[in-house]
């Protein structure tokens, strides 16, 4: 009886092995194949843009399959940003849609709606800004709606670039909370503002190079900047928007650079007029003006409550805007500076090396009759 026992203990649990695999095997293809036919499918056109006062008007379509059958499904839309700032945070409303998708078919269903909503963002950034559109749909999905069977399509016109669209899903029981980020970008990589940054970043090079004339020729360096300082006036006022602007603000340090130094190529001139031993001053003095020009230029100048406001609408920080922030135009003002200064410095060495030769030995030799004494 013992062997009989066993070997029918051992062909149950073969049979329970045998039988709890097949159920396995039975309903995972059940469970994919429910996912399969399972999709939620967006379409974003854009009807009209307006970034002067922010709001985007939009027809969305939607489509939606599902293996269960309704006669339709409703779907809320709604657009909001929190924004923090000083540690408190307020939900910015941007307009609600309610879209309706009625069965075409079983399982399958259909819905569009025309709505309003407000663009997140500021214009203080021109014209580099960018606005947010973030819309949240809020639909029963029975837990079969997920970011791999979900997709968005947008169709915003030639006149806009976008930053494409990024989405998360979440589910609250049995509905599906779809967040969506939609950027809209003012001209970014169009020819517009590409003929813009090249005049701003060629005028920088222009006044840089102007510290490559010698200060006698006052003359020369004053028609430069009579130049560009009509060209500062004229520009700005392509770029006037509410409050001080990106690109007013980089035509404002222009305006000022090109002021400061004029002053101090008039003063450079009269230092050397008096004592002409006095011209190695213009190496210092043209050094302060490019440092204080540069620092205008900056985080740390005129641009610092731009760069605050990053930390309240982070998708403005293009690679562009971080650059400008970050000091980047110094550049063109410094490049010519850097090397006339260097070869005059290696120059003036190379040139009194027996003076200096000279002077280290005799304070050498000084040093040592301190010492014996």
């Amino acid at each position: 009886m013992g062997v009989k026992f066993r070997l029918f203990l051992i062909f149950t649990f073969v049979l329970v092995a045998i039988f709890s695999s097949g159920l396995i095997s039975c309903s995972e293809p059940m469970k994919t194949k429910q996912e399969e036919t399972s999709r939620f499918n967006v379409v974003i056109s854009s009807k009209s843009v307006n970034l002067e006062a922010r709001s985007f008007s939009t027809e969305i379509q939607a489509w939606l399959s599902l293996p269960y059958s309704y006669s339709k499904i409703e779907c809320r839309i709604e657009n909001y940003f929190y924004r923090t700032e000083r540690d408190h945070t307020d939900q910015i409303d941007g307009g609600q849609a309610n879209l309706t998708l009625f069965e075409t078919q079983v399982g399958y269903y259909e819905g569009n709606v025309s709505a309003v909503f407000r663009l997140f963002g500021l214009k203080e950034f021109y014209p580099l800004d960018s606005y947010l559109l973030n819309l949240t749909f809020t639909l029963p999905n029975f837990g079969l709606i997920t970011e791999n069977n979900t997709g968005f399509i947008t169709y915003l016109g030639e006149d806009y670039g976008w930053g494409g669209v990024h989405f998360d899903v979440i589910w609250d029981g049995e509905m599906a909370i779809i967040s969506t980020h939609l950027e809209f970008i003012r001209g970014s990589g169009t020819s517009a503002t590409a003929s813009l940054m090249s005049v701003l970043i060629c005028s920088f090079c222009l006044l840089g190079s102007t510290t490559l004339i010698r200060p006698e020729r006052l003359e020369y360096r004053l028609t430069i900047c009579l130049t560009l300082f009509i060209f500062s006036i004229s520009y700005s006022s392509t770029m006037k928007v509410d409050g001080l602007s990106l690109g007013e603000a980089i035509i404002n340090g222009l305006l000022f650079g090109t002021g400061l130094f004029a002053v101090v190529s008039i003063i450079e001139k009269t230092l050397i007029e008096v004592k002409p031993r006095l011209s190695v001053s213009h190496y210092v003095l043209d050094g302060l003006f490019l440092i204080t020009t540069a620092t205008s230029l900056t985080a740390a100048g005129s641009l610092g409550p731009l760069a605050d406001r990053l930390k309240v609408y982070p998708w403005q920080a293009s690679p562009t805007v971080v650059s400008l922030l970050s000091g980047i135009l110094a550049v063109p003002l410094l490049y010519a500076y850097i090397p006339k200064t260097s070869i005059f410095v290696v120059h003036s060495l190379w040139k009194n090396r027996v003076r200096i030769k000279q002077r280290v030995k005799s304070s050498r030799l000084f040093g040592r009759e301190s010492k014996s004494s």
